[in-house]
């Protein structure tokens, strides 16, 4: 499968999930590569869905979106400033540092056809 396609297929109805699951459905964990280059390639892979349409910018606190005008690179480098500063080249779906940081993650929801948004659950 090529990866346009796994990304396409991974950003569809991906609200309501958590960016841990959004992760793992994007193919990255299972890369043999280390943590700051899986951070790379998932930012990556939110800048392609902010291109294509699939997220946008969320405020979690105020239930709304942000359309602050900022490339996309620059909003997912906000989103995933917070990233862990341990490199390791295994896995990511253990229970420690990443699994905290993964249910914490926010800032981005799914845009469904231009006309509704869906929080990460």
């Amino acid at each position: 499968m090529s990866e346009n396609l796994l990304w396409d297929n991974a950003l569809e109805g991906f609200g309501g999930a958590s960016a841990r699951s959004l992760f793992f459905r994007s193919g990255i964990n299972k890369e043999h590569i280390s943590s700051m280059e899986k951070k790379r390639r998932f930012h990556d892979f939110l800048v392609y869905g902010f291109k294509r349409g699939k997220i946008v910018e969320f405020d979690e606190i105020n239930n709304t979106p942000i359309f602050s005008g900022k490339s996309p690179d620059d909003v997912v480098d906000k989103i995933l400033k917070d990233w862990p500063e341990k490199n390791t080249m295994e896995s990511l779906d253990d229970g420690g540092e990443f699994y905290l940081y993964f249910i914490q993650l926010s800032g981005f929801a799914e845009l469904i056809e231009g006309t509704r948004i869906e929080p990460l659950g």
